[in-house]
């Protein structure tokens, strides 16, 4: 993990780990495949094990995960560039791999036209020990489980939540001092946006109300504001990160549309 102080960490004025560029090598293991923070050796093709990484910017820490998987690659041409994606999972789930590469090719597509480039050369999905899904720099960890429910882990808020943290908290950082807004905003691009961009408005209005019926079933879920979720000594429920955090940019995306004529939701000016 890139929090488990497995490297130096050199600390900023602050006390917090500082940011700079960082790139390992790994001595090859037979039958094994890894990934790492950042991006692969740029000689290193999508099908075949990479052993060296190097992040394409400043982080505060790196990250290495793998088992003796399967590899399934696939490369996805966007309007900001090319995009390899690898699917790294056990033999029990191979045949879940193509579900994965399309999924991923269908969500680099929608939401580099929303937010821009891709921030990686490579987006790897790796099935791991997790129960859930967890985003790193240029990689995703799902649980077993959950890679082999596909094509019903596909749904909103699951892979497509953990690729676009590639832009929001691995691409654009949270401030640990200022609370973690990335969770909801992210959200709101996926859990809620996904919705709207291929359900319709109606489908938004009722993952809406299901944020409002949550937290009126049990007011104790909203225990505090946005930007005190994630800050160290707050214990501020997860509902306020994620749903009220998401439920903030719905709003926001309303107010910036308002007065204006009724258009697609992907040329709302929030996406600007």
């Amino acid at each position: 993990s890139d929090g488990s102080a497995w490297h130096p960490q050199p600390l900023d004025d602050r006390g917090r780990p500082q940011l700079r560029t960082m790139s390992i090598e790994l001595e090859p293991i037979a039958g094994w495949t890894l990934v790492a923070t950042g991006d692969p050796d740029p000689t290193s093709a999508p099908s075949a094990a990479c052993w060296s990484w190097r992040t394409p910017r400043p982080v505060n820490g790196m990250a290495v995960a793998g088992n003796r998987h399967r590899r399934f690659a696939r490369s996805v041409e966007t309007d900001s560039g090319n995009v390899d994606v690898v699917v790294q999972v056990s033999e029990s789930n191979a045949s879940k791999a193509g579900y994965y590469l399309d999924a991923s090719e269908a969500y680099l597509d929608r939401y580099t036209d929303l937010l821009g480039p891709y921030p990686y050369d490579r987006f790897s999905v790796v099935e791991n020990f997790f129960s859930s899904g967890f985003a790193f720099p240029g990689f995703t960890l799902l649980g077993p489980r959950v890679v082999g429910m596909a094509p019903r882990s596909l749904k909103p808020g699951y892979l497509d939540h953990e690729l676009v943290h590639a832009w929001w908290g691995n691409g654009v950082y949270v401030d640990p001092d200022d609370g973690n807004w990335c969770e909801g905003l992210t959200s709101f691009c996926t859990n809620y946006g996904r919705r709207v961009l291929e359900e319709g408005a109606e489908a938004g209005r009722r993952y809406r109300r299901g944020i409002i019926n949550q937290v009126s079933l049990d007011p104790t879920v909203d225990n505090g504001p946005v930007g005190e979720f994630g800050r160290r000594g707050r214990e501020i429920d997860r509902f306020v990160g994620y749903e009220k955090s998401a439920f903030v940019f719905m709003m926001l995306a309303d107010v910036l549309e308002d007065g204006r004529e009724d258009r697609p939701f992907e040329e709302w000016v929030i996406w600007e």
